[in-house]
């Protein structure tokens, strides 16, 4: 119910984020934060909804102050809600994208628009920032964490982009040392999106090192857990 209701509150924000009155741009970007965080299913259009609008903002010179600081918080909520097509890879691509073809661009562009995409890429790493965070914590302040509570976030990241899977399953391999019992406990749930990845077929039309990372994916648990 609410998240149909929020899809037409979405539809109406999106003219809202215009450079035109910044501070009104900066509160949509506030409610869009507080819908990231809890009803983050209400998003799943953001691509089509208030994404274009978004990257038009972007890359406008006059965003700066606390406009920009929303945006950036928004762009956290949204990584961490991990929507399809709205993980951190995704939005990193669309960033380099916006990068590239402004860089490419025969018109000069004010370096605040350059800093302001900055700044995105370094909000939307913070998800892969917190998975470092947890294999530390492993190694360091087990003895102060519901494991069964980070098994559940662990599981997450299984299912995540490249690099945060590759982090995941070095935590599978550790918390089979360390906590096998637990392991076993939930053993159903992680070797599910194992199984995902190891199946899973690189499209046809797919660079190299497309292939080379689902090779890495689909070996890298096997080698791992043989060590256990």
């Amino acid at each position: 119910m609410y998240v149909n209701l929020l899809k037409h509150i979405i539809v109406e924000l999106s003219p809202l984020l215009d450079e035109v009155d910044l501070h009104i741009a900066q509160w949509t970007l506030v409610i869009l934060k507080s819908i990231a965080e809890y009803h983050p299913a209400a998003l799943k259009d953001m691509n089509v909804l208030i994404l274009p609008q978004i990257l038009v903002l972007v890359k406008s010179p006059l965003l700066q102050g606390s406009a920009l600081n929303a945006l950036l918080n928004f762009f956290k909520a949204v990584v961490k809600c991990n929507l399809p097509k709205l993980t951190y890879s995704h939005l990193l691509q669309i960033f380099l994208q916006l990068i590239n073809s402004i860089g490419t661009g025969q018109c000069t562009i004010h370096k605040q628009v350059f800093y302001s995409l900055a700044k995105c890429v370094a909000a939307i790493d913070i998800r892969k920032a917190a998975f470092d965070c947890m294999y530390t914590i492993l190694d360091f302040c087990l003895d102060r964490i519901d494991i069964f509570d980070f098994i559940a976030h662990v599981e997450g990241g299984l299912k995540d982009h490249y690099d945060i899977k590759m982090l995941t399953y070095l935590m599978v391999a550790r918390l089979s040392q360390i906590c096998p019992g637990a392991v076993l406990q939930r053993l159903d749930r992680l070797v599910e999106p194992l199984r995902a990845t190891c199946t899973m077929k690189v499209k046809a039309n797919s660079v190299k090192q497309e292939y080379e990372k689902q090779d890495e994916l689909s070996g890298l648990p096997f080698e791992q857990f043989t060590r256990c």
